[in-house]
C-alpha cells in the first residue's frame, strides 16, 4: 500500500477519532449541562429554611417582649398580654433549639452557649412566675430582670447568622460557577445548547421572582382566610346557640308545667341531647381556636361534687339507651369550691363519658373522683372514667388522641375530635391524662388536674324553685327573636317580675326612662341597633340613673364577652340560658340578697369566712359590677 494512502487513512482515522471525541464531548457536555440544569431546577424548587429570617424573628420577639414589658408599667395592659408575649419568645427559642431544619444555625459559634443561657433564664423565670401575683408590671419586671442582659448577644447572634448565610450562599454560587467553568470549552461547541440553557435559567429566575410575589399574595389570602374563619366560628356559635336556647327553655317549661312523668322524662331527655349538642359545638370551635392560639380559659369558683352529679345526670339517658349504668363514686371531695374553668372541665368529663357510653353495651361505667390536698390551698383533682366496653389495642392507644382518629371497631361513631380536644384542654390546664386499656375488657382514662381550693360560696344548678324570686322587680328585655322572648317571658312570669320587651336596641333606648326599670336584659345581635351600641346611647342619655345592664348573648367567645363588659354591661349570661344563673345575676345586679340566697345550694353550708356575691363572678364581671355598685352607693 502506498505511503500516501497509509498516511491518508491514518489521517482519516485520526479525524474520525477526533470527531468521535468531539461528538462524545459535546454529548457529555450536553448531558452534564442537562444534569446541572436539573440540579439548579431542583435547588430552586426545594424549599429552604430562611435562617436569616429565623434569627431576625428571635431578635424581633425579644424587642416586642421588651416593649410589652415597658408598657406593662402604664397599668393599661393585662397580665395575660405580657405572659403571651413571653410565651411567644420562648417558643422561638425552642424552635431554634429543637427544629431539625435549623441545624445550620446551631453551628454558629456561641449559639449553643447563648441558647443554654437563655433556656436557663427561662426556667428561672417560669419558676418565679408560678408563685407571682397576676400583675402585669410585676411579671414584666421578673421577666426582664433575667432577659435584659441578652439584648446585645441576640443582636450579635443575628448578625453572625446573616454573615454565615451570606458565606454559605456565596460558596454555593461559587461551586456552581466552577462547574460552569469546567464546561466552558465543551459549551463553546454547543453554543446553541448553552443559549437554550441560559434562556431556561433566566426563565427559572423569573419564575422564582414571580413565585415570591405569589407567596406574598398567598400569605395575605391566608391571613384574610384566618379572619374569615374566626368570623365564621363566631357566627356558627351564635347561630347554633340561639335555637338551642329556645329548645332548652321550652323543654324546661314543659317539665315545669306537665304533671305527666313520662312527658317530663321525655323533656329531660331532650334537654340532655341539647346539652350534648352544645358540647359538640364547643368541641368544634375549640378545635380551631386551639390550633390558632386564640383559646383561653374562664376561671371561676365552683363545687366539683355538683359538677360530677350534673354530668352523670346529663349522661344517664344516653347510657340507658345502650343498656349501660353510670356509677358515681367520690372520695375525699371537699364541700368547698375550687377555682378553675367549670365549663371546660364539664366538656372534658362529657367527652370521656360519651366515649365510654358509645363503646360499651349492657355494661357499667364508673366515674370515680377524689381530691389530694397539697400545700395551702393547692390540691390535685383525680378523676377515673372506667368502662367494660370494647377496649383499645395498645398500638392504637396513642393514636386515638389525634385529630379525627377513630377507635378501632367504632364503626365511624363520633367526629374523632373529642379526645384530641380533651388532651389539649388538660395539658393547657397543666394536668395529665392517661389511658389504660385491654381489648375486650374495657378502658380507664385517668385525669389529674391541679386545682386551687376556694372559700367562695357558689350557686348550684336548681331545676325548680318553690316560690317566685323576682316579685315586684321591673325589667326591660331587649330581644329580637320571638321564641327567645317567649322563653324569657315564661321565666320572668313564673317569678312574678314586671317586664317589657323591646325588639331591638333602638326600642330599648326609647323605652328606658330614669327610674322606670330596675334592670335591663340586653341581647347583642339585633336589627336596627345592636346591644353594644344601645348601651352606649343609654349611658349618654341616663348617666348615673342607668339601671344595671346584663348581656343575654349567644356570642360565647371570650373576646366577645370582654367587649360586652368593656361597653358597660356589668355581667353576662350565655345562651342557652341557665335559669338559676340568670336569677343569680339579676339578684347581684339589683343588690337583692334574698334572690341571691335562694339561688344558692340550700344543702351546702357557707364557710365561716365566706365571700360575698361579687367573688362568684369572673374577673372582668367583678370589676364591672364593682364599678356600677360604687356609682350606686355614691348617689
Amino acid at each position: 500500500m502506498p505511503e500516501s494512502a497509509i498516511i491518508g487513512r491514518f489521517r482519516i482515522q485520526r479525524l474520525s477519532i477526533a470527531v468521535i471525541i468531539v461528538i462524545s464531548t459535546a454529548i457529555g457536555a450536553a448531558a452534564l449541562a442537562v444534569l446541572l440544569y436539573q440540579q439548579l431546577k431542583s435547588e430552586i424548587a426545594k424549599p429552604r429554611e430562611n435562617y436569616q429570617w429565623a434569627a431576625y424573628q428571635l431578635q424581633a420577639e425579644y424587642l416586642k417582649l421588651s416593649l410589652t414589658a415597658e408598657q406593662a408599667h402604664t397599668g393599661s395592659m393585662p397580665a395575660e398580654d405580657i405572659d403571651r408575649r413571653y410565651d411567644i419568645f420562648v417558643s422561638r427559642i425552642l424552635t431554634l433549639r429543637h427544629g431539625p431544619a435549623y441545624q445550620p444555625i446551631q453551628q454558629t459559634p456561641g449559639f449553643e452557649t447563648l441558647l443554654a443561657d437563655l433556656l436557663a433564664s427561662v426556667r428561672r423565670i417560669d419558676v418565679t412566675l408560678e408563685t407571682t401575683a397576676n400583675q402585669a408590671g410585676l411579671r414584666a419586671d421578673i421577666i426582664m430582670q433575667e432577659l435584659t442582659r441578652f439584648a446585645v448577644p441576640l443582636q450579635r447572634l443575628a448578625l453572625e447568622i446573616v454573615r454565615d448565610v451570606a458565606v454559605e450562599q456565596t460558596r454555593h454560587q461559587l461551586s456552581l460557577l466552577d462547574a460552569m467553568s469546567y464546561l466552558l470549552v465543551a459549551l463553546i461547541l454547543i453554543v446553541g445548547i448553552g443559549g437554550v440553557l441560559a434562556m431556561v435559567s433566566i426563565k427559572q429566575l423569573s419564575a422564582l421572582h414571580a413565585g415570591r410575589q405569589n407567596l406574598s399574595k398567598a400569605l395575605a389570602r391566608a391571613e384574610e382566610s384566618n379572619r374569615a374563619k374566626s368570623q365564621f366560628l363566631a357566627s356558627m356559635s351564635h347561630e347554633m346557640r340561639t335555637p338551642l336556647n329556645a329548645m332548652t327553655g321550652l323543654l324546661r317549661e314543659i317539665g315545669y308545667r306537665t304533671r305527666n312523668p313520662s312527658i317530663r322524662g321525655m323533656a329531660d331527655s331532650a334537654t340532655t341531647s341539647a346539652d350534648m349538642l352544645c358540647t359538640l359545638v364547643d368541641d368544634v370551635i375549640d378545635a380551631t381556636r386551639l390550633e390558632s392560639g386564640k383559646f383561653r380559659f374562664n376561671e371561676t369558683a365552683f363545687l366539683p361534687g355538683a359538677l360530677f352529679e350534673e354530668v352523670v345526670t346529663m349522661m344517664t339517658s344516653p347510657a340507658r339507651d345502650r343498656g349501660n349504668i353510670i356509677v358515681l363514686e367520690t372520695e375525699n371531695l371537699i364541700d368547698s369550691a375550687i377555682i378553675g374553668d367549670r365549663g371546660r372541665l364539664k366538656q372534658i368529663l362529657v367527652n370521656l363519658l360519651s366515649n365510654a357510653v358509645k363503646f360499651t353495651g349492657n355494661g357499667t361505667i364508673r366515674l370515680h373522683a377524689s381530691m389530694q390536698n397539697g400545700r395551702g390551698s393547692a390540691a390535685e383533682l383525680i378523676v377515673d372514667v372506667q368502662d367494660n366496653g370494647i377496649g383499645i389495642p395498645e398500638d392504637q392507644q396513642e393514636r386515638i388522641f389525634e385529630r379525627f382518629a377513630q377507635v378501632p371497631g367504632s364503626e365511624g361513631q363520633g367526629l374523632g375530635i373529642g379526645l384530641s380536644i380533651t388532651r389539649a384542654l388538660v395539658e393547657r390546664m397543666k394536668g395529665e391524662i392517661s389511658l389504660s386499656s385491654t381489648p375486650g375488657d374495657g378502658s380507664t382514662f385517668t385525669l389529674r388536674l391541679p386545682v386551687v381550693i376556694s372559700d367562695v360560696v357558689v350557686p348550684r344548678e336548681r331545676h325548680h324553685f318553690s316560690e317566685p324570686l323576682l316579685r315586684g322587680l321591673r325589667i326591660l328585655v331587649a330581644e329580637d327573636n320571638a321564641t327567645n322572648r317567649q322563653v324569657i317571658s315564661m321565666i320572668l312570669s313564673r317569678h312574678e317580675a314586671i317586664f317589657d320587651f323591646a325588639r331591638n336596641g333602638q326600642e330599648a333606648v326609647d323605652q328606658a326612662q330614669p327610674g322606670k326599670y330596675d334592670c335591663i336584659l340586653m341581647d347583642i345581635n339585633m336589627p336596627v341597633m345592636d346591644g353594644v351600641e344601645a348601651v352606649g346611647l343609654l349611658k349618654q342619655r341616663l348617666g348615673r340613673t342607668l339601671p344595671p345592664v346584663l348581656a343575654l348573648t349567644a356570642d360565647a367567645l371570650p373576646e366577645h364577652l370582654d367587649r360586652f363588659l368593656a361597653a358597660g354591661m356589668i355581667a353576662y349570661v350565655v345562651k342557652p340560658i341557665s335559669e338559676p344563673l340568670l336569677l343569680l345575676r339579676i339578684g347581684e345586679a339589683t343588690k337583692r340578697p334574698d334572690i341571691i340566697e335562694h339561688c344558692r345550694d340550700l344543702n351546702t353550708e357557707a364557710p365561716a369566712h365566706g365571700a360575698g356575691p361579687l367573688e362568684e363572678l369572673t374577673g372582668g364581671q367583678r370589676k364591672a359590677l364593682t364599678a356600677f355598685l360604687s356609682e350606686m352607693d355614691a348617689e
